[in-house]
């Protein structure tokens, strides 16, 4: 379907990115509006700045009532943890019992906060276990963690950061290295990958497909438009490719008339300054 609509104009073929109109089949949102990934990203951000001390129970209620508030759709994740919450359960177990793509969303929205901490490993798995009380979201979140902090605090390029996370000396789980492997040693187009590995939001499956993404691009804009056109599950797997990509490359190469075009930006770049301040 994303090929045909975007090959309508074969002569003029229109950019997956911001398609007009936008043509979810799940929901209507308006063009430039945070996606229920994008809008669950950012309620995290708020909610971890607005706690002076790191304290995954405060922390999952207060994702809560964020989550609670907002006027989108909701996943499945976010209304277990709701639900959860209401009923009077503390962490770990208000944490939902999901292992769907959301563990992926969180890691470079609450990354920051613990990146020179001595801990962090144990702090990002208790960010994930606040909303997906998982082990396989947990096991992809720490993946996706791994490979994050690598690229951030080493300089690795994205390509090094995959290599890295594939090598028998990552703190990688066995599994995870395994899909690491697959998805380098894959040869076939992007919508192959997604069909091969899973277009769906279940794990390992998003996560293989973003790294099969990640290594088979170069740009931003590159691996964003390839990762619309693989289908399925875009937007979980946009936040760890874009987060990646931006850590290693710098916030220049996120084009100007992207940014431009989200609705929220002013928001989140002030999130974004005071979690890194």
């Amino acid at each position: 379907k994303i090929i045909a609509l975007t090959r309508k104009a074969p002569m003029c073929p229109k950019d997956p990115a911001f398609f007009e109109p936008p043509s979810c089949p799940f929901y209507s949102y308006e063009s430039g509006q945070l996606s229920p990934y994008g809008a669950e990203g950012l309620g995290m951000l708020k909610c971890m700045n607005s706690l002076p001390q790191h304290d995954p129970m405060r922390l999952a209620q207060k994702f809560a009532e964020n989550l609670k508030a907002y006027s989108g759709r909701l996943n499945h994740a976010s209304k277990e943890l709701i639900a959860n919450i209401e009923a009077g359960k503390t962490f770990p177990e208000c944490g939902a019992n999901d292992s769907q793509a959301n563990a992926l969303v969180k890691v470079p929205f609450a990354l920051p906060r613990f990146i020179s901490d001595q801990d962090w490993a144990a702090r990002m798995e208790e960010v994930i276990r606040v909303h997906q009380n998982h082990e396989l979201a947990v096991e992809y979140g720490m993946a996706s963690s791994y490979m994050l902090h690598h690229i951030i605090s080493t300089g690795a390029t994205v390509k090094e950061a995959l290599n890295w996370a594939a090598s028998e000396s990552s703190p990688l789980s066995p599994d995870a290295k395994s899909k690491v492997k697959e998805a380098l040693a894959f040869t076939g187009n992007e919508v192959e990958a997604a069909k091969s590995f899973g277009s769906s939001c279940a794990l390992p499956g998003a996560f293989t497909v973003a790294v099969y993404i990640l290594n088979t691009t170069e740009t931003y804009e590159e691996a964003i438009r390839k990762n619309i056109m693989a289908s399925g599950d875009q937007c979980s797997r946009s936040c760890l490719i874009g987060a990646c990509l931006a850590a290693s490359k710098g916030v220049e190469c996120v084009p100007d008339d992207w940014v431009g075009r989200v609705t929220d930006m002013e928001e989140i770049d002030k999130e974004i300054k005071e979690m890194c301040s």
